[in-house]
């Protein structure tokens, strides 16, 4: 809260309404009011502030969205090895998402998969051609967490066999192709 030359004025109470629940907040002595709502779930929030004015200043007020969800990050690794593409879905602290959908694109086919306890969810790649890929993950969000995704470009190889034979006879180690 300030003038209009940019003075805060302390020691004001102003009103901010949370989801329709009114608080009265002292400013600091730069103008700021500053509160916290301890049992605020997470969601989007229309949030006011008003100031009632005396006899030296106007009435003001003012409003803003607040979004109080938690933020998550989802994440993609392919391993050529094991032919498998991981995707880890947490909170921006890092928390896994638990039994949490997830949909995986791998090369223009979606594949609903759910998070484990660690928020880890795996799609086997071994029926896919050889060849380049793009894998995008999608976590839609919900009532309590933002939506994230990420995409990755992986490359599919074929399986290369070597079979050795060894020959009694003369001793010999030989290749089988």
């Amino acid at each position: 809260l300030s003038t209009v030359e940019g003075t805060g004025l302390s020691s004001t109470n102003v009103v901010v309404n949370v989801g329709g629940v009114d608080y009265t907040v002292k400013t600091n002595s730069r103008g700021v009011a500053v509160f916290s709502v301890a049992d605020l779930n997470p969601g989007i929030y229309n949030v006011s502030v008003s100031y009632n004015g005396n006899s030296r200043f106007k009435s003001s007020n003012a409003s803003v969205v607040v979004n109080t969800k938690i933020g998550t990050v989802i994440s993609l690794v392919y391993d050529e090895v094991s032919k498998e593409l991981t995707a880890a879905l947490s909170t921006v602290e890092g928390t896994g998402l638990s039994s949490t959908k997830v949909v995986v694109n791998v090369g223009g086919v979606d594949h609903t998969l759910k998070t484990n306890s660690r928020g880890i969810a795996k799609l086997s790649t071994d029926d896919l051609s050889p060849g380049s890929y793009v894998a995008s993950a999608t976590y839609n969000g919900n009532s309590r967490f933002n939506p994230s995704n990420a995409s990755i470009n992986m490359k599919v190889t074929m399986d290369t066999v070597v079979s050795l034979v060894y020959n009694d006879d003369t001793k010999e180690l030989m290749k089988d192709v």
